[in-house]
């Protein structure tokens, strides 16, 4: 901070040549009275009164000029609108980030405020001070980066805009939020801005030193002022809820707490079914600081549930949103898989492993409506419901004239080993007459863009490929099975079992997770039909669902139970939790890591011009009491 004052608004300076009538009129005041004396020897004490009045003699002695005077100067000066100069003070438009991602709502122990409030309060003293000719743009940074300003000078917008600014339940991202600071940087030639954030951003191990680090993947075309957020206090928060079928019916619900580096926890943890209201299990769990515990519950699997884990802190608890958390387990059943008779080296797989029903039996129709797995060396039956589908010797419509599939030798190339279908899978040994191939000018990154992922490489083109859209998974092997060596090869029951595992997972019929915050997961409801969906803060919006009867992208940015309404009636309801281990440990970093350069965090205090026609004009009712006493008590003064 600069020690020489500047001057907003210099032009006003002139207000203080007022200060040249006031001491004219007090030159020019003389006041003599008139008297009938009995004797000239009182020439003399007229003789004193002249020497009184003169013109410096009266200005020297009487009080009342000086304090008029006074007033008008700090009332001039204050209308130049001094200030004492910062660094940032210097900046003429500063964008200033503001982290409201979940760990900046964790109350702090000693001033019983949020970190986000604590920050909303020093961006106000911001704001409060912002001189004239300066400019601010407020951006909210969460899961994504938000826009609250424009850039602007405007303080009742910036406040309104501050006061709006709420807690997100997600992680942060600060990549997000330095792309959207630099788009402004060749329009507003910004060359700084400022960060406020309690510094708990995702972390990314660094080989060369070991050690965990907050890694920015963004150029950073601007200084970046990192102000961390202090905070104090523990807290004690559900960091993971899932399940996995134990048996044929049965399911295991297991629940993870976490207590934060900061103090240690005490807490009593209850599973409860939401249908009966009733407790499934409860358990009282102690931690040390920086410790977790993993609670497992036995659940039975006859009909569907929906459960809530409830934390109940025994003392101060930071954070109240990872308190709570949801999972659905749907009944426990067979995987319901179609497969037609023509197909019979995939039959023959499946009917070997426990816990499938394949259709259609052997000399009959086909006839559930919903499968979880459909297999099929025909593209119409993809036209079949289910959320896994697996094509055999077809080239999907959308790549003809970019594939094709010729008749000659092949031998894998390469394959994702670590794709859940070809795990534990060895393909060097396998031979294939079928020979896909791309066409001219076609390369992989086509097929990428029309959403496919190569998952093995044959000799001059894909042999397998996956696209997911929503909840649909489906993949292609592009080759017959009659013309491959496959079948014959133990990669063959190894990759039925991937197969029939991956649409388990997809079915949730063999693990369920708890949704987290971000984005909701996809919802099975009535095709082609709209819905009204209310989030925890009672917004709603409208959605519809799909040919499918899917709806998709429903933002989830707060912790709680979601609605589903159709024509007023409530139809569906899903819980979504926070689960994030590293916002529940409430902890930060001092250095952010970009590439090519390092962010440390500064002292977290106002550093922007600091205002003084406050304190002026505070001096100037000072000075105008005392002038108002003084001619109160000595009105023979005047």
């Amino acid at each position: 901070m600069s020690w020489f004052p500047g001057f907003s608004a210099p032009l006003n300076a002139w207000l203080l040549l007022l200060t040249a009538p006031v001491v004219l009129v007090y030159f020019l005041k003389l006041k003599r009275t008139q008297k009938e004396i009995p004797s000239l020897l009182l020439w003399q004490q007229v003789i004193a009164d002249q020497r009184v009045n003169s013109p410096f003699q009266r200005f020297r002695k009487n009080l009342l000029l000086w304090l008029q005077l006074a007033l008008l100067v700090l009332l001039a000066t204050a209308a130049t609108q001094p200030f004492l100069g910062s660094r940032d003070g210097n900046v003429a438009k500063l964008p200033i980030l503001i982290d409201c991602s979940a760990s900046m709502g964790a109350i702090d122990a000693t001033t019983k405020k949020t970190r986000l409030q604590l920050a909303k309060d020093q961006v106000l003293q911001i704001i409060d001070g912002l001189p004239s000719g300066q400019q601010l743009m407020l951006i909210a940074v969460h899961s994504s980066a938000q826009r609250l300003t424009s850039m602007t000078s405007n303080k009742v917008e910036l406040r309104t805009a501050l006061d709006r600014l709420e807690v997100a339940d997600v992680p942060s991202r600060l990549e997000d939020a330095f792309s959207l600071a630099s788009g402004s940087v060749k329009t507003d030639k910004i060359s700084t801005i400022r960060l406020y954030t309690d510094g708990n951003v995702p972390l990314r191990r660094n080989p060369a030193t070991e050690t965990d680090q907050a890694v920015i993947d963004f150029d950073l075309p601007f200084q970046v002022d990192y102000f961390r957020i202090p905070s104090t206090g523990g807290n004690v928060g559900i960091t993971s809820l899932n399940a996995t079928r134990s048996g044929v019916r049965d399911w295991q619900v297991f629940v993870r707490a976490e207590c934060s580096p900061d103090a240690a926890g005490d807490v009593q943890l209850r599973l409860i079914d939401l249908e009966t209201r009733t407790v499934i299990g409860e358990e009282r769990i102690v931690l040390n600081p920086g410790e977790s515990s993993r609670i497992v519950f036995s659940v039975n699997g006859d009909v569907a549930k929906r459960l809530r884990a409830e934390l109940t802190p025994q003392g101060f608890d930071a954070l109240a949103t990872d308190n709570s958390a949801w999972i659905e387990l749907p009944v426990s059943r067979d995987l319901l898989v179609f497969c037609p008779e023509t197909l019979p080296a995939v039959r023959h797989a499946l009917r070997g492993m426990e816990g499938i029903q394949v259709e259609p039996v052997a000399g009959q129709p086909a006839s559930a409506v919903v499968y979880d797995l459909v297999i099929s060396d025909s593209l119409e039956d993809l036209a079949r419901e289910a959320t896994t589908y697996l094509t055999i010797g077809q080239l999907p419509h959308d790549l003809a004239g970019k594939v094709t599939i010729q008749d000659s030798n092949a031998t894998v190339v390469d394959w994702k080993r670590d794709a859940p279908l070809l795990q534990h899978v060895q393909m060097l040994d396998v031979d294939f007459i079928d020979s896909p191939q791309l066409m001219k000018d076609v390369t992989e990154s086509n097929l990428e863009r029309l959403g496919y992922m190569t998952l093995c490489h044959g000799t001059q083109g894909p042999l397998i490929l996956e696209r997911r859209a929503g909840p649909r998974l489906t993949m292609h092997w592009l080759f017959q099975l009659d013309r491959t060596t496959l079948p014959y090869r133990l990669a063959f029951p190894i990759m039925a079992t991937n197969l029939v595992n991956l649409a388990l997972n997809q079915a949730e019929l063999s693990e369920a997770k708890g949704p987290a915050t971000g984005i909701l997961p996809p919802v099975k409801l009535d095709r082609s039909a709209e819905y009204l969906v209310t989030n925890p803060q009672g917004v709603h919006q409208t959605a519809q669902s799909d040919k499918d009867g899917w709806i998709t992208g429903i933002p989830a940015r707060r912790v709680g139970p979601f609605e589903f309404r159709q024509g007023g009636v409530l139809v569906r309801e899903m819980g979504v939790s926070l689960l994030n281990a590293r916002e529940s440990s409430l902890s930060g970093v001092d250095t952010l890591v970009a590439k090519e350069a390092e962010v440390s965090a500064n002292e977290m205090k106002s550093s922007m011009d600091r205002p003084l026609w406050t304190l002026l004009a505070g001096g100037a009712l000072i000075v105008l009491m005392v002038e108002w006493w003084f001619y109160q008590r000595r009105p023979g003064s005047v």
